[in-house]
């Protein structure tokens, strides 16, 4: 875990190279354990091949792992469905039918979340609900659901986790400013937003704009 962690935190300092390098290291040294492995490395590779643009290694990682939209759902595969979520959302820019299975798998992820009692999955669920409603165009529906993430955020101090999805997050943030959905947090979370970036794809923003360091509920 030492090594995914570093690498977060490289990559949230703009370092790519340096995250790359460290969860190639963390394969390395992997031992594999009686405990559940439940954020495969995988997993965390395929997700920073997202934020760099890279869908079709994202999806050929989703084909190697076998895993799908209509799985059964369990905890300890929740951080590769989210993933898959993330990755159906990137491809859901150009496909509508893509977006419409994110949808659908989130609902699922966040009742499944939502009854194991998971404060943090349901933050980054809810989030992720967020930025695929507006990219169908439902602003009501993103605006619930950013509600939804941005309560026990702010309660629990996450950060990063918004400010990493770039310009569609800032959208929603200066809306819910305008709709008095957690103001002043959200109004926080927008002080370390690079509104000078050029518009990322949803859930996939340049490194760059990782600028606020991970806080030590996010670790």
């Amino acid at each position: 875990r030492l090594y995914t962690v570093m690498a977060r935190i490289e990559y949230a300092r703009g370092d790519a190279d340096a995250a790359h390098t460290l969860l190639d290291e963390a394969d390395r040294v992997f031992i594999q354990s009686p405990a559940p492995n439940v954020r495969p490395v995988a997993a965390w590779k395929a997700r920073y091949r997202l934020c760099e643009g890279n869908l079709a290694q994202a999806q050929r990682w989703a084909q190697a792992r076998g895993i799908a939209v209509d799985d059964d759902l369990h905890y300890l595969t929740e951080f590769e469905h989210v993933t898959l979520a993330r990755l159906l959302l990137a491809q859901g820019r150009t496909d509508t039918h893509r977006l419409d299975e994110a949808v659908a798998l989130l609902d699922r992820l966040l009742t499944a979340a939502e009854a194991g009692g998971r404060t943090g999955s349901v933050i980054e669920i809810s989030a992720l609900q967020a930025l695929a409603h507006q990219a169908a165009g439902d602003t009501s529906a993103a605006l619930s659901s950013l509600a939804r993430a941005l309560t026990p955020a702010a309660a629990e101090g996450y950060v990063h986790l918004f400010v990493a999805e770039g310009t569609p997050m800032a959208a929603l943030l200066r809306a819910a400013v305008d709709a008095q959905i957690a103001p002043d947090y959200a109004a926080h979370l927008l002080t370390f937003m690079d509104e000078a970036a050029p518009v990322p794809p949803v859930t996939a923003p340049a490194a760059q704009d990782l600028v606020e360091p991970l806080s030590d509920r996010e670790l």
